[in-house]
């Protein structure tokens, strides 16, 4: 009977690992998704919103995924009525705040897909802050954002 009680108990004490990793660094993300995007596509991007809660900035540094050949950080630029995309090479979080990785602003960016990523699947990126301390994030795999995957196009515009 006790072997099964041990088993369970680091079952449990694994699934609460990375809660742990991103409370014991004073981080914390929400509203994690991917784009999905048609499998002849081979890129993608990544959103979420990432906290602070320290009394210091964090700065991120990098991010890595496996299921592209190449994953970024980029932002999007408006200038004489254009938008462009430009890469980050850093990104600072300031204390007790947060930032948004959102369409249209801040985003990750999945280049060269090593396979079709499926709606409901989750993508698993690791953020590299400077210091080299790296947390791992889980993105779900959705057509928009949460709440909004279920509104046909997902964009209204009024005029």
């Amino acid at each position: 009977m006790k072997k099964w009680l041990v088993a369970a108990i680091c079952l449990i004490s694994a699934g609460l690992a990375p809660a742990l990793a991103w409370a014991e660094a004073g981080l914390s993300f929400e509203q994690g998704w991917v784009r999905a995007v048609p499998p002849v596509s081979t890129n993608t991007a990544g959103y979420f919103m990432l906290h602070n809660n320290t009394d210091q900035d964090r700065v991120l540094v990098g991010v890595s995924s496996g299921v592209a050949e190449v994953v970024e950080m980029h932002t999007v630029i408006e200038a004489d009525g254009a938008s462009t995309m430009q890469q980050l090479k850093q990104l600072v979080v300031p204390q007790q705040d947060c930032v948004l990785f959102e369409p249209g602003g801040n985003h990750i960016m999945f280049i060269g897909l090593k396979q079709p990523l499926n709606t409901g699947d989750k993508v698993t990126v690791t953020l590299t802050f400077q210091g080299g301390e790296t947390l791992d994030v889980a993105l779900l795999v959705q057509k928009g954002p949460q709440g909004q995957q279920d509104m046909g196009h997902g964009h209204h515009h009024h005029h």
